[in-house]
């Protein structure tokens, strides 16, 4: 099986995520809240609209979030036209949609299952409950002062 992360990696995965793509990231991101298994795929994409983006083109990410099982990025733009703000959108809401088929704690191939909460998992982690005590403060931009020192730098 594989091993969940305990807080504090996952922090500071989250962290290193951040400051990678730092430019992507709006000074008022009040939640970046991803789970270890969704860094690869949220990783992915920030590499992506980061090759899209072009000279006086904005992207900025407001919140990253987890809601019924999938996950939720929200962001804004500035100097974006119409016929290029849909490449943005197609690309965020392929990996929204990628993402309810990864295990939100290992990675592996997974699919939504409810339990009480509606969440991806892979057959390994179906039967682990979330840490919710540690992963509920995954609202890292609100909770850790590395993170918000990061973004006030952007």
């Amino acid at each position: 099986m594989v091993k969940v992360m305990n807080y504090e990696e996952a922090l500071n995965n989250v962290y290193d995520l951040v400051k990678k793509h730092v430019n992507l990231f709006s000074n008022n991101a009040y939640n970046v809240s991803i789970l270890p298994g969704w860094i690869p795929l949220v990783d992915g994409l920030l590499d992506t609209v980061q090759r899209e983006l072009k000279e006086n083109e904005r992207f900025q990410i407001v919140e990253i979030k987890e809601k019924f099982g999938s996950l939720r990025i929200y962001f804004g733009t500035s100097g974006i036209n119409q016929d290029r703000l849909r490449v943005f959108y197609s690309l965020v809401a392929i990996a929204e949609r990628l993402s309810e088929k990864v295990c939100i704690l290992c990675g592996d191939t997974g699919k939504l299952v409810s339990t009480g909460w509606i969440t991806t998992k892979c057959d390994q982690h179906v039967g682990i409950r979330l840490p919710f005590d540690d992963y509920s403060v995954c609202a890292f931009a609100k909770h850790d002062d590395r993170m918000m020192e990061l973004l006030k730098l952007s």
